[in-house]
């Protein structure tokens, strides 16, 4: 099973496992409430958008910003139109993947260990469960 604590405008929590129930008896789950937003393949721009930094611009359209940008006054880091792209770069901010491993259709894995680490930060959308953290 996987997890990781995503720190955004609300803390949520990921949790990747077989069966739904292992999240309920999993040890190192930090202590709170959490509320089941959703599963996976149910994310959606709406579900999302709330826990997001965004910026608006002379036009009215919103950006959303690449939490993989590490600038102390984040100029450059508002360039997702989408929130769903915004989401999975505070996923990989934290060295965690969704959906799929970059180095899975590339050259950066020299090695079977690298490749084999990064797929163990793989989260499966189909079987994940995204909670807020109350």
């Amino acid at each position: 099973m996987k997890s990781l604590e995503l720190e955004l405008n609300k803390k949520l929590l990921i949790v990747e496992s077989e069966n739904a129930n292992e999240f309920f008896i999993m040890k190192n789950i930090p202590v709170g409430t959490y509320f089941i937003m959703c599963k996976g393949p149910e994310l959606s721009q709406s579900l999302i958008e709330p826990f997001l930094d965004k910026k608006t611009d002379d036009y009215g359209i919103y950006w959303y910003r690449d939490y993989t940008v590490i600038d102390e006054e984040l100029h450059d880091a508002y360039v997702f139109l989408n929130p769903k792209e915004s989401f999975i770069s505070a996923i990989e901010s934290k060295g965690w993947f969704w959906s799929k491993n970059d180095l899975t259709d590339s050259i950066l894995a020299p090695d079977i260990d690298e490749w084999q680490d990064a797929q163990s930060k793989t989260f499966n959308p189909e079987k994940c469960i995204i909670f807020e953290i109350l």
